[in-house]
Parts: structure tokens; sequence; C-alpha cells
């Protein structure tokens, strides 16, 4: 079952999965307020493709690329359904300079290749 609170949507686990879980402050710029998650390690934490970019700092055009590449996992169909894991997705950082620095693209499945 998948849930949705503040914009931000995930799985919705038994009691018994919260053993392993992940917390991790996330930020979208734009945004009044930073969300604080906590979900099993093994949940996926699904966002839109315009989250998806502000998260990794790249065009949702990039984001689209990897899922069709293999790179990342696309939850559900159609225009304005579809889902991307943000655990799949390498963060965009700033270093003490204002410099934003993007992280490594997610690695190819070994049977592909670049689109």
């Amino acid at each position: 079952m998948m849930m949705e609170v503040d914009g931000l949507t995930w799985a919705d686990v038994a009691p018994a999965q919260l053993e392993t879980h992940v917390s991790k402050a996330i930020h979208f710029p734009g945004d009044l307020f930073a969300y604080q998650v906590t979900v099993p390690s093994e949940s996926p934490l699904l966002v839109t493709e315009d989250q998806a970019a502000a998260w990794t700092g790249r065009a949702g055009a990039t984001i689209r690329s990897w899922a069709h590449e293999g790179r990342i996992t696309r939850h559900g169909t159609g225009w304005g359904r579809v889902r991307y894991n943000l655990w799949e997705l390498p963060q965009k950082t700033t270093d003490e300079d204002g410099v934003t620095v993007l992280g490594p693209p997610p690695s190819l499945p070994e049977q592909r290749t670049a689109a």
C-alpha cells in the first residue's frame, strides 16, 4: 500500500519491518521546510520527477533517461503518475563556497548501454 504525506509518497510497511530503518532529512528547493523521514531501508521513498530532479540537481529529462536505461526504478505509468525511488538517486551537495556538486550518476545494469 502506498501512502502520501505532505506531498511525499512511500510504501506503508508492517511494524515488524521497522527493525532496520533509515532516517534522513530531505529538503526540496522551493519548499518552506524540510521533511524528516524515517522508513525501513528496504522500502522505497517514492517522489515525483520534479522532486527527483531537485534532489539530484539534474533535469527531469535526465531522470527519465536514467529510468529508461535501467539505472533507476520507475514506479507507475502515465503523465504525472510516475514516481522514482529517492534512495536510488544521488543527492547533490553544496560546498562551503556555495557551489553545487552533483553526485555520480547511478551505474548502468551490466546488460545495458547508455542512451
